[in-house]
């Protein structure tokens, strides 16, 4: 077996995976392709980091609390992406947002100060109650970023490829 079929076989389950969240977040209403492919990826990053978590948890706590922070900030991401998405896609269609603008905007703002608030509570809750971790969780609640980061260097570097 060749070097490349055997790459192959390893990166079949992650691309069926790939594709299956994709295909998830596109029926959910996530139209947009950078959108999807940064949650796409920030999903994957929190099934390896919460798996490594649950496994390597046992010989070092440090990886379970990294995987926690992956978890929620991939949840509050997943939620605030979709939730956009289907307002954007609401307001777009004719009659979809009786009344303008105001309710759209008044309603986004609530769920996101509501997502703000429950990761408070749930990040005091870890912290203090939990006793985990302040730099695991803040390092995986940072892949965020991170993710975003190299989406961004990524479309830069295409599009100027593009343009020489």
């Amino acid at each position: 077996m060749s070097r490349s079929t055997t790459l192959e076989t390893l990166l079949q389950p992650w691309r069926a995976m790939r594709h299956g969240i994709e295909s998830s977040l596109f029926r959910k209403g996530v139209r947009n392709a950078s959108v999807r492919t940064l949650l796409t990826r920030q999903c994957l990053l929190a099934v390896v980091a919460l798996a490594g978590g649950v496994v390597g948890g046992f010989f070092h706590p440090w990886l379970l609390h990294f995987g926690l922070g992956v978890g929620i900030v991939t949840a509050n991401f997943y939620f605030l992406a979709t939730s956009i998405a289907r307002r954007l896609e609401s307001a777009g269609q004719p009659g979809g947002q009786p009344g303008g603008q105001g309710p759209l905007v008044a309603s986004t703002i609530v769920r996101f100060y509501g997502r703000l608030i429950l990761t408070g509570v749930l990040l005091a809750v870890l912290l203090v109650f939990g006793k985990i971790s302040l730099a695991a969780l803040l390092a995986g609640l940072s892949t965020v970023v991170a993710t975003i980061l190299i989406w961004g260097v990524e479309s830069y570097l295409a599009q100027h490829s593009k343009e020489a």
